[in-house]
Formats: C-alpha cells, sequence, structure tokens
C-alpha cells in the first residue's frame, strides 16, 4: 500500500511506521498494543511486521511472528517489566482506574472493561522480574 494513500483516520504512530517499517521502537508499541487488546484484525500488518523485524516465517499468519519479535526486541533490549519496577498484584486495581481513565482506553477499536484492564496487566505480571 502506498503510504500517501493511507485514511487520515490513522493514527501518529501508524504514520510513523509507514514512513519507516524497521522503526524498532513503534514496532514495540503497536507490538505491545496489539497483544494487550487482542485486536486480530490486523493480523497482517503484523506479520508484514514481523517479517521487517526479521522473525523466521513459521506460516500462521495470525500475528504470533511479530508478537515473538517483540517480545526478543523487548529482551535484547532489557526492557523493564512490572515486577521489575516494582509491580505487584495489589496494585492492579489502581492501574486499572487510570488505564481507562487514559486517551488511548477511549480510541480503542472495542471497549475495555475493568476486568480485562487488569487481566491484561496480570498478563505482564506473568513475565516476572526479567524478559
Amino acid at each position: 500500500m502506498n503510504p500517501n494513500s493511507r485514511s487520515t483516520s490513522a493514527g501518529p504512530l501508524e504514520k510513523k511506521l509507514a514512513e519507516n517499517p524497521n522503526d524498532r521502537a513503534v514496532n514495540l508499541t503497536l507490538g505491545e498494543q496489539a497483544e494487550a487488546t487482542g485486536d486480530l484484525l490486523r493480523a497482517e500488518q503484523y506479520y508484514l511486521r514481523a517479517q521487517a523485524l526479521g522473525e523466521p516465517e513459521d506460516g500462521s499468519g495470525d500475528g504470533s511472528r511479530a508478537v515473538r519479535a517483540v517480545r526478543r526486541m523487548l529482551a535484547e533490549l532489557d526492557f523493564e517489566t512490572l515486577e521489575s519496577v516494582g509491580v505487584t498484584e495489589a496494585d492492579l486495581d489502581g492501574l486499572a482506574e487510570n488505564a481507562l481513565a487514559d486517551y488511548f482506553i477511549s480510541v480503542a477499536p472495542a471497549p475495555w472493561s475493568k476486568d480485562e484492564v487488569i487481566a491484561a496487566y496480570r498478563q505482564g505480571l506473568a513475565v516476572g522480574s526479567a524478559r
């Protein structure tokens, strides 16, 4: 697709990615968002991003390659985890309240419930203290 023909409704990260599909920071952010939201409608985009990130072909076509690429890069960058910065299960309710008040949640493709936000944070806690 021609980057100049993209819809004006594309967010700033998607626009930046269209300009440079190898931008690691943008791919990291979009990959984390995709994993957190379970947005399978964009699986083909994440497949293409995974190609740009050099993740080996596995035939899945479901976006999981992009998720693996993002996880690998986060580990390579020694990116902090929730646990490594001191987040505990006791913090999740407050974090969920803050997340639900954040603009990002309001523009998600589907509304989030507090339970869904807490579940996403629990997945982050499950990573542990190191990637």
